[in-house]
């Protein structure tokens, strides 16, 4: 057998040596790093790493490049194809926060699938790692977990796979095995990364996969600068940090095997003189998380709310006075908001006014009342008030004449409150022609008449 790891790295040079220490402690054969649209310290740092442990760094710009949003789909195929040509039997496929791990911290990743029988399709459980502390290691002497549905496997090249996915790969040819050794039929292909509720409830099997998700609050802010392929500021599939209510597992490490571990993790630092490198990466990653909140104050009106989602949990004083201020925000161009729609709301009412009086033959009123409200120009009025106007004229055209000799009615109700009675009376007449034994009509009419010191109209 002959096994290797592969994964994509944008940025990742504060937690790459310790995930590729963690890997080859762990016997895997080789470790192929796809870089990509990367500004941080990571190739001098992978290159100082491979000039002594088998590690193979690929500049995967170009790659990225053409890949029109299929990148990291297009890189696990070219990752497959190379690794199968280079003589490798298995591939494995993880993210820079993923951790494959024994659960006695001692078995290789040889003997570990030894001991399952090789299987064609080896599914690993994520448990996400909680407890976080800024720039931790993974590992300490227990581990509070919560588990998750989702699977990373590790495959046979020559198995007949169809096409590769985030978690798994797929083909209906395929044999699935968990870590225990039980075979696992997925039902189909959406849900081959995601088990059945379950296996949840189940302990914890010999071997999985630590997902650090979360990593310290300053961190999970830090990150989501990195962005997604689809998103150009933030990684915006997250609902915010965990709650260190939510229920959690503890996984015990086993001492032994852990010393050694640790021992030989600093050794590893001290002989490629790794320190100062470190410490680089991990400035930068204190400066994105400034970066982060900088851009959650200055982002557009629409994506403030996503950016309250991502910093959903987090307890620091300045995320916390960010999301004031963007709340803040929020709430002024909400206001701004319903103050122009009033101002809005106004033009319409004024020019549904001038069509009245033009619509009763009082053109020079309905002028001068453009002219002394602004409302020249019609285009001065949005798109959406237009249509209301559109809708009312049909209102007036098409629905029944009491309706509209309401419509009259209230009209001159308002007028004659506001003591313009001139206006008053031309509605209440329009009104009066629209239902003429209307009585309340009749006499509101006699009413405004009366004030102006006009003969009353005669019938009513």
């Amino acid at each position: 057998m002959k096994i290797k790891l592969a994964a994509i790295a944008r940025d990742e040079a504060a937690y790459l040596p310790e995930w590729i220490f963690h890997h080859l402690w762990f016997g895997f054969d080789e470790i192929e790093v796809y870089v990509n649209n990367t500004v941080d310290n990571s190739i001098p740092l992978l290159e100082n790493i491979a000039q002594k442990h088998p590690v193979v760094i690929t500049n995967a710009d170009d790659l990225f490049e053409k890949s029109n949003g299929d990148f990291q789909f297009k890189a696990y195929r070219e990752l497959a194809k190379k690794s199968k040509e280079e003589g490798f039997t298995h591939l494995l496929f993880l993210d820079i926060d993923e951790f494959w791990t024994p659960l006695d911290f001692e078995t290789s990743i040889h003997k570990a699938l030894e001991k399952l029988n090789t299987p064609q399709v080896t599914c690993f459980e994520w448990l996400l790692h909680c407890n976080e502390f800024l720039f931790m290691s993974c590992f300490e002497d227990e581990l509070k977990v919560k588990r998750s549905n989702h699977v990373k496997s590790l495959f046979q090249l020559d198995a007949p796979f169809e096409k590769i996915g985030a978690h798994n790969i797929i083909g209906s040819e395929l044999s699935y095995s968990l870590a225990d050794g039980q075979s696992y039929d997925f039902g189909d292909d959406i849900h081959c990364a995601v088990l059945a509720q379950e296996h949840q409830l189940s302990p914890v099997k010999d071997f999985f996969v630590i997902h650090r998700m979360y990593r310290s609050e300053l961190e999970y802010i830090s990150l989501l600068g990195r962005g997604r392929p689809s998103s150009k500021k933030v990684k915006n599939n997250r609902s915010g940090y965990y709650k260190s209510t939510d229920k959690m597992e503890v996984v015990e490490v086993a001492k032994a095997p852990y010393a050694a571990y640790q021992k030989k993790w600093i050794q590893f630092v001290e002989d490629l003189a790794l320190e100062k490198e470190i410490r680089v990466a991990q400035e930068f990653i204190t400066a994105r998380f400034d970066s982060v909140l900088l851009n959650a104050k200055s982002a557009p009106q629409d994506e403030k709310a996503l950016y309250l989602k991502l910093f959903r949990g987090i307890s620091l004083d300045q995320v916390q006075q960010t999301i004031h201020e963007v709340k803040e925000s929020l709430k002024l161009s909400y206001t701004m908001e319903r103050f122009q729609k009033e101002i809005s709301f106004r033009k319409v009412i004024g020019l549904v006014k001038c069509k009245l009086l033009i619509l009763v033959g009082k053109h020079d009123q309905a002028a001068r009342y453009m002219l002394e409200h602004s409302l020249l120009d019609p285009t001065s009025v949005s798109v959406e008030s237009n249509s209301v106007i559109t809708d009312i004229d049909f209102a007036l055209t098409k629905s029944s004449v009491k309706k509209n000799a309401v419509f009259y009615r209230d009209m001159a109700i308002s007028l004659y409150k506001r003591r313009e009675l001139d206006l008053a009376k031309l509605y209440i007449e329009k009104a009066r022609q629209l239902a003429p034994r209307d009585t309340y009509i009749c006499n509101l009419e006699s009413q405004i008449k009366w004030e102006l010191v006009l003969p009353k109209t005669q019938g009513c």
